[in-house]
């Protein structure tokens, strides 16, 4: 679930931070998160992740031109399963 953005939110700031709650299936384990702002992937975590919990990202783009863009979260397991979620933002620094 991604917690921030909101859909269709406003970042006004030069650096945007993202939230997401992410859990794994039962007897899994999540091993990796990756964050992608429109077709560029701006952060990449590797994790060790067995129960739900909370991850931030934060970006400070440099190209990102203002107006309407979309944040995609991709998590997997040690199985290489994969979930996405997307969500639009608008940015106005």
């Amino acid at each position: 679930t991604i917690l921030s953005p909101d859909p269709g939110e406003e970042f006004t700031s030069k650096t945007l931070v993202f939230k997401t709650q992410v859990a794994p299936a039962v007897g899994h384990r999540l091993n990796k998160i990756v964050f992608i702002v429109d077709v560029i992937q701006v952060d990449t975590q590797n994790l060790a992740i067995k129960k739900q919990t909370t991850i931030t990202s934060s970006f400070r783009p440099t190209n990102l031109t203002q107006g309407k863009h979309t944040l995609t979260v991709i998590v997997s397991d040690e199985e290489r399963n994969q979930s996405s979620r997307s969500v639009s933002f608008v940015f106005k620094p």
